[in-house]
Order: structure tokens, then C-alpha cells, then sequence
């Protein structure tokens, strides 16, 4: 059984672990940021990509598993998605339901080749807001 001071012993742990992916995070945006990508184009992906462009980080394309290719629209659909990407592309998965989509939209992305996949809540809690400062 978990009492409150194992969970506070935790803190420092989890607040280390939190600095180092944000690192990571950070270096990945620096190198392939041209390459960034939102996975869904519903309402929340394109939230997103507004976000991600006010904070100077331009989104290449949306992909999306339901939605056509059709580059005009800036969607790309998964099954074409090796085609038009490479594997270092940064693909921020935006949708609502998160919690239960997140674990095989990763995993089938992985299995792809593509190996910079974040959660939009990874973005929220490892980003902060810019591109040239405050990331």
C-alpha cells in the first residue's frame, strides 16, 4: 500500500525524469522541426496546429488514419504516411480521447519506422510556450 511519503519520495524522481525528456524534446524540435507533423485532423489537431504556429512552429501536414490523402487539405493518410514523411518527423498525436486511442496509434506508427511520437499532453507538460525561449 502507497502511503503519502513514498509518493512524495517520488517527486524528485518524476520532476528529473520530466527535465530529461524535455530536453530530449527539445533538441528533437530543434533538429527536425520542419518536419512536424499533428496526427488528427479533427477540431482539437487544428487547435493545435494554430498553437504550434503562433509559438513560430510551423506544421508541415496533418495525418490522419480516417481522412484521404489530399496534400491541397494538408492530410495525409496513414497507410501513405511512409511515402510522404520521414522517420525522424516529429507527429504530435491530438485527440480527445487520449487515454485509451494514444497506446496503439504509437504503436502502429512505431511499427511504420516513425520514432518521434509525442501525446499532445506530453507537449503540454514537457513544452511550455515557445520556439526561441520558453520551451
Amino acid at each position: 500500500m502507497l502511503n503519502i511519503e513514498s509518493l512524495l519520495g517520488q517527486i524528485p524522481k518524476e520532476l528529473a525524469d520530466r527535465k530529461k525528456k524535455k530536453r530530449e524534446m527539445q533538441k528533437l524540435f530543434q533538429t527536425y522541426g520542419q518536419e512536424l507533423v499533428v496526427y488528427g485532423h479533427g477540431n482539437l489537431g487544428i487547435e493545435l496546429e494554430k498553437g504550434l504556429e503562433n509559438a513560430d512552429w510551423p506544421v508541415r501536414c496533418f495525418l490522419d488514419a480516417k481522412k484521404p490523402t489530399d496534400l491541397s487539405q494538408k492530410n495525409i493518410n496513414l497507410k501513405d504516411a511512409k511515402q510522404y514523411l520521414s522517420e525522424n518527423a516529429i507527429i504530435i498525436v491530438a485527440l480527445y480521447d487520449i487515454f485509451s486511442e494514444y497506446p496503439s496509434i504509437q504503436r502502429n506508427l512505431k511499427e511504420k519506422g516513425f520514432q518521434n511520437i509525442f501525446s499532445i499532453l506530453d507537449l503540454c507538460v514537457l513544452c511550455g510556450s515557445t520556439r526561441s525561449g520558453a520551451f
